[in-house]
């Protein structure tokens, strides 16, 4: 049978993967010119692909979104009044919560949609866009179904898994938001970490220290931090796992504070200092988020005093304290008046 139409919709780095193993497999393929420079011209002559004006490459039987997780809502509004019945409509991202709500929400109905996360990428794959070379057998690839018919799935898991060698999952978007939180976006939140600690190659090195490095290349090659905010953003389990972690992260850190050979009172100086300078920086933080807010509402012309936030910020952190609440008000009647000084 011949093989439908695609069109690819985000040529990034990504992008050039997908379309370098659609050609391969011998699909006809568009891409959408988004910037239409001499250098996207190029990429898609190297793989034999079309160049189509925007309008033009939502034509085709099946749209392929590889654009980032903010941009994905904007990309289907823009697509959604060219679309007719029958077409397929499928996304990348690497959250599925959101996206396959929009698929559902803004696609026309007739429309199919089927949302997708392969867990791999330029990366890990090796892939080489000049030399046409990648490693796919094996790595898995998410399937969440929106509105899709069972022949057209059957057709898709079979391409998938015979075609390309892939490991195949199918589960609900939240199902995936929930593994993914840890999977990736703790994954990504530990790199960006260890690239800032500047924890990396070294003489002296374990195998532990080893295996925990190879996880740079694959969370910090972007180098614009896009996938990195949108994948916790709008993963909305992914804060209760960057919670989780590091809350965990201070309990040890007591652990080895209250361990800590020598003199007791020595030591319990020591745990207070370390519990001073978080209790400065914290603050520091503080103050530099209400100057923040304070330039928000000159720019709004709003007043300085918010008197009702206070009082539900006091209440708030009343119940949350196991401090006596007349200490807790005092307390943060001297942040708000140094948050206000400094708005």
């Amino acid at each position: 049978m011949p093989k439908p139409s695609l069109s690819l919709f985000g040529f990034g780095k990504f992008g050039k993967l997908v379309a370098s193993v659609l050609r391969a497999e011998g699909f006809p393929l568009a891409i959408a010119a988004f910037e239409n420079s001499p250098e996207e011209k190029a990429d898609a002559a190297r793989i034999g692909a079309d160049l189509l004006p925007f309008d033009d490459a939502a034509k085709k039987e099946i749209l392929l979104l590889a654009a980032p997780i903010s941009a994905t809502e904007d990309l289907l509004k823009k697509l959604a009044p060219q679309l007719r019945p029958g077409q397929l409509v499928l996304d990348f991202c690497s959250v599925k919560e959101a996206p396959c709500r929009w698929l559902k929400e803004i696609l026309p109905p007739g429309v199919e949609a089927l949302g997708t996360h392969p867990m791999f990428g330029p990366v890990t794959t090796n892939f080489n866009f000049e030399k046409q070379e990648w490693q796919l057998a094996g790595r898995q690839i998410i399937l969440c179904p929106v509105r899709i018919s069972s022949a057209r799935l059957a057709e898709i898991r079979a391409f998938l898994t015979e075609k390309l060698e892939l490991r195949l999952f199918e589960t609900t978007p939240e199902e995936h938001d929930r593994q993914a939180a840890k999977a990736l976006s703790l994954v990504h939140f530990l790199g960006r970490a260890f690239l800032a600690a500047g924890i990396g190659e070294q003489e002296i090195a374990t195998p532990g220290l080893v295996d925990l490095l190879k996880i740079l290349p694959q969370t910090t090659a972007d180098d614009k931090f896009q996938l990195f905010l949108d994948m916790h953003f709008f993963n909305p389990a992914s804060e209760e796992i960057r919670r989780e972690f590091l809350d965990a992260c201070d309990d040890l850190e007591e652990v080895l504070l209250t361990n800590e050979p020598g003199d007791p009172l020595s030591r319990g100086r020591r745990k207070i200092d370390r519990i001073d300078r978080q209790i400065l920086r914290l603050l520091e933080k503080r103050f530099a988020a209400a100057a923040e807010i304070g330039a928000e509402k000159k720019r709004r012309r709003l007043p300085i005093f918010a008197p009702e936030r206070e009082k539900e910020i006091l209440k708030k952190r009343a119940a949350e304290s196991a401090l006596p609440e007349n200490f807790t008000q005092e307390l943060f009647q001297l942040l708000f008046a140094e948050a206000k000084r400094r708005q």
